[in-house]
C-alpha cells in the first residue's frame, strides 16, 4: 500500500536524508513525480513565470465558492447600476427645477 505524503512531509524527508545523498535524491523524486501528476512542465513554467511578473494571485476561495463570488459581484454591478439610475433621476429633477424656474 503506498502512504501519501503531503509535499511539506516529503520537503521535510528530503532535508533529514541531507547526509544521505541517494536517500535525498529518492525523495525530490518522489516529490517531482508528485509535481508532474498535478500540473505540466510547461503550466509549471507558465505559472512560476506569471508569479515572477507580478500577475499571478491566489484567491481566497475553495473550489464551490465561484458561485457565491459571482453573486456578490452581481449584487456590487447592481448596487451601481441602481447609483448611475438615483444619479439620473436627481439630474433631471434639477434640469426640471431649473426649467421651472426659468419659466417664471
Amino acid at each position: 500500500m503506498n502512504t501519501v505524503y503531503s509535499i511539506n512531509e516529503l520537503l521535510k524527508k528530503i532535508d533529514d536524508y541531507s547526509n544521505n545523498p541517494s536517500r535525498r535524491e529518492e525523495w525530490a523524486d518522489v516529490l517531482v513525480e508528485i509535481i508532474r501528476e498535478m500540473v505540466s512542465d510547461n503550466r509549471l513554467e507558465e505559472i512560476c513565470k506569471a508569479e515572477k511578473e507580478g500577475r499571478l494571485r491566489v484567491l481566497s476561495c475553495k473550489e464551490g465558492d465561484y458561485y457565491i463570488h459571482s453573486v456578490i459581484a452581481e449584487i456590487k454591478r447592481l448596487e451601481d447600476v441602481k447609483k448611475n439610475i438615483e444619479h439620473l433621476l436627481q439630474y433631471e429633477a434639477a434640469e426640471a427645477a431649473l426649467k421651472e424656474r426659468d419659466k417664471g
